[in-house]
């Protein structure tokens, strides 16, 4: 009776190993979607933020040609632009020194 006992204990376990294994690979599984989620989130911020580059590089080029004559000028505007653009997308409007 004993062993009857110890039997059915033994099968239970190995039944439950299985599950216990499913559970462990779904909850690895969901760490890593989520993982892969906060990435594509973070990507898309850096795709919106070489899209305004490129839309201000092209507003630079043809409102202010003079600009490509001296390369640190030129990146230090579009950075200004850059960060106005942002500055203004999050309400946060701070006003130009003079």
């Amino acid at each position: 009776m004993f062993g009857l006992k110890n039997f059915k204990l033994v099968k239970k376990l190995t039944n439950i190993k299985p599950q216990i294994d499913w559970l462990k690979f779904s909850n690895t599984q969901y760490k890593k979607n989520k993982f892969l989620t906060s990435l594509i989130a973070e990507n898309k911020f850096i795709e919106e933020d070489i899209k305004i580059r490129l839309m201000v590089e092209k507003m630079i080029r043809e409102e202010f040609p003079e600009a490509f004559k001296n390369q640190s000028t030129y990146e230090f505007l579009v950075d200004s632009v850059i960060e106005r653009i942002k500055q203004n997308q999050m309400g946060k409007i701070i006003p130009l020194e003079e």
